[in-house]
């Protein structure tokens, strides 16, 4: 299950890549992501993978809070 509770991310730019993202993904079911160019489609997935964080709101993988794990710990998760 992945679940995104009011994400949004914000770069040191200023840029808002995400505002307020929130959905539930559970286990078998599939999305697909589309928009247009700088839309926020491989932040989203970069969050999802650890690879940033978000600047708000809460991500959960497997009901596992994301943003209360040490970065150097989710790899063991």
């Amino acid at each position: 299950m992945i679940k995104f509770d009011n994400v949004s991310k914000c770069y040191a730019n200023g840029h808002e890549a995400l505002c307020n993202v929130s959905f539930e993904l559970k286990k078998a079911e599939m999305a697909f992501l589309t928009g247009r160019s700088g839309a926020g489609k491989s932040t989203l997935l970069k969050l999802i993978m650890v690879m940033e964080q978000a600047s708000q709101g809460q991500l959960f993988v497997n009901n596992i809070n994301l943003n209360r794990i040490p970065r150097n710990k989710i790899p063991q998760h």
